[in-house]
């Protein structure tokens, strides 16, 4: 281990009741199912293009598509994948504050709905609307 997760476990002795402590350290660092979920979300909307038609390209998209929804599948068992992709589509297109206010409205293990999503956009439209 090197880096950052190495200088988070600096403090802890090597051995072996200090394991768990250093288990939760990085798992509470790094464990964050929201990110993690959307990097997997991104990688399913910038899927490469199988222009040239070969074989090779084509069960590589398959093997990305696969490997990219199960692990959002076992990351999220309960969040609905369209959920997701619009989610990520919708936070693309709004201003980069309102963004971090939306992603400070939740904790890292939360995944809020779309719903929720909507109604953040809802009242911020209604604020904008009153500035106005």
């Amino acid at each position: 281990m090197q880096g950052e997760p190495r200088s988070l476990l600096d403090n802890l002795s090597i051995c072996e009741e200090n394991f768990d402590v250093a288990w939760i350290l990085i798992e509470n660092r790094y464990y964050n199912k929201r990110l993690i979920s959307f990097q997997h979300v991104k990688h399913l909307l910038n899927l490469n293009n199988c222009t040239s038609g070969a074989f090779s390209n084509y069960r590589k998209l398959i093997n990305e598509v696969n490997s990219n929804l199960a692990a959002v599948q076992n990351i999220q068992p309960g969040v609905e994948l369209h959920e997701l992709l619009l989610q990520e589509l919708i936070l693309n297109r709004i201003k980069s504050s309102h963004r971090s206010e939306w992603e400070n409205k939740f904790s890292s293990s939360d995944t809020p709905s779309l719903n929720q999503l909507l109604e953040f956009l809802e009242r911020k439209c209604q604020s904008l609307d009153c500035l106005t």
